[in-house]
């Protein structure tokens, strides 16, 4: 399966299936949790169609986390605040 996939399915998929997925990684693998998941905000971008110019909407608040398994470092990121639990390596 590719990445591309892979994100789709866990973007359109229930909650579920990313806190399973979750799971079945952190059962596998040692997950070296970097940074902790924390809020913040992002701007949202946007094109305005009759000039074709890029603005700012507004922003959104998010949850971002960074954890390491192997030799890779992951960066996660869901809309809105949520909490740690079933997340893995928290």
């Amino acid at each position: 399966m590719r990445r591309r996939e892979r994100t789709e399915i866990l973007i359109q998929g229930s909650e579920n299936i990313a806190k399973e997925f979750a799971k079945e990684i952190a059962m596998k693998y040692k997950v070296t949790v970097i940074q902790k998941p924390e809020s913040a905000l992002v701007l949202l971008k946007t094109r305005e169609t009759a000039k074709k110019s890029l603005f700012y909407l507004g922003e959104m608040l998010v949850t971002e986390c960074t954890v390491q398994i192997k030799d890779s470092i992951g960066i996660g990121i869901v809309k809105g605040h949520q909490g740690t639990s079933g997340r893995a390596g928290t």
